[in-house]
């Protein structure tokens, strides 16, 4: 990995406004939890293109694994304006509001995503989550029940087993 990254690099070099080499960094650098980083590389790609709806949507996510919710939603909100049909972007959004306290405003978009993609068991995970925090518990379950149901544990593990033992008695 680190002979890749330094190979990224000195692609850099060669052509520092090569968006592909520099989401590629992004994106490792994201999937590494190393946000500041990967924050770094999505400014300069955004420097050189501010519609890009995908490098709003991957920094605002940095952001969010950062803990600093007001700045993902202002990327969330900016990618959603280029794209309202972002249903990735919409799961997101709804998790950094909801993370802001903002739960109430949070399920609309949770509900917007998984209506557009109805296969993203993470979505179904999210809106139980939310659900649960709003006292929707009955409602929360069954959202976890679907999760469950269209594939969440082979993707992601037993967390929603847990939110079901905690909040469902099962």
């Amino acid at each position: 990995d680190s002979l890749a990254m330094v190979d990224l690099r000195k692609a850099l070099d060669l052509d520092p406004k090569s968006i592909a080499t520099l989401a590629t960094l992004g994106n490792r650098f994201l999937d590494l939890q190393q946000n500041d980083s990967a924050i770094h590389y999505y400014d300069m790609i955004l420097a050189l293109d501010p519609n890009d709806r995908l490098c709003l949507h991957n920094r605002g996510y940095a952001h969010m694994q950062a803990g600093r919710q007001k700045e993902a939603i202002r990327d969330f909100e900016e990618c959603l304006e280029l794209d309202s049909d972002f249903a990735f972007a919409h799961n997101n959004m709804g998790w950094a509001l909801h993370l802001d306290g903002r739960s109430k405003e949070a399920l609309p978009h949770i509900e917007r995503s998984i209506a557009m993609q109805p296969e993203n068991a993470y979505a179904f995970y999210n809106k139980g989550r939310v659900l649960q925090v709003l006292g929707r518990t009955e409602e929360a379950c069954a959202a976890w029940d679907h999760a469950i149901a269209i594939g969440f544990r082979k993707g992601f593990g037993d967390m929603v087993d847990q939110e079901l033992a905690k909040h469902c008695g099962r």
